[in-house]
């Protein structure tokens, strides 16, 4: 995972998403950050975590690091059990030929379990997606989420909440 060769990095960034949920603490507590330098990163499968507690994902800039899909269909990101987990700094972008109406990828797919998931994006810019947030838990209670400096333009959807109690502050 270098940014530069223009190579899929999904295996390379989920060994190390696994590498940090190896080493969370007995609680779930504290992963860790993964952070990734100035580049344009290729990720067209999924990225997943699950029972993920206090995990940053964070780049130099979003004039530094872009994460760049091609796939029109699936989650880039696919989070399961989660409290504490921020994304900064970075542009996260679907580069596609095809028209939006034809787009169904989920930037964040969300799967939250109880009340209090902490989901939180800082100095964020998306473009390009079907969905940008789906919180797809019919139970989640998914109500501190926080959202500074995101800018996300050419989307069908901005938000999808299986449940009702969804608020984005």
């Amino acid at each position: 995972m270098d940014g530069t060769t223009g190579t899929d990095d999904t295996s390379a960034f989920q060994a190390a998403i696994n590498f940090l949920l190896s080493k969370k603490t007995v609680s779930g507590n504290g992963i860790g950050k993964l952070y990734s330098p100035k580049g344009n990163y290729l990720v067209n499968g999924t990225l997943s975590a699950s029972t993920v507690y206090g995990f940053v994902f964070e780049g130099d800039g979003i004039s530094a690091t872009t994460i760049t899909r091609t796939s029109d269909s699936g989650n880039l990101f696919s989070i399961t059990g989660y409290g504490r987990v921020s994304f900064r700094d970075m542009f996260i972008h679907h580069k596609t030929t095809t028209a939006y109406t034809t787009w169904t990828n989920v930037l964040f797919n969300m799967n939250g379990t109880g009340g209090g998931n902490h989901f939180s994006l800082e100095n964020i810019e998306t473009f390009g997606f079907g969905q940008v947030i789906k919180y797809n838990a019919a139970s989640a209670n998914e109500d501190t989420n926080f959202f500074s400096k995101l800018r996300c333009s050419n989307f069908k959807t901005f938000l999808y909440a299986r449940s009702s109690q969804a608020i984005i502050s």
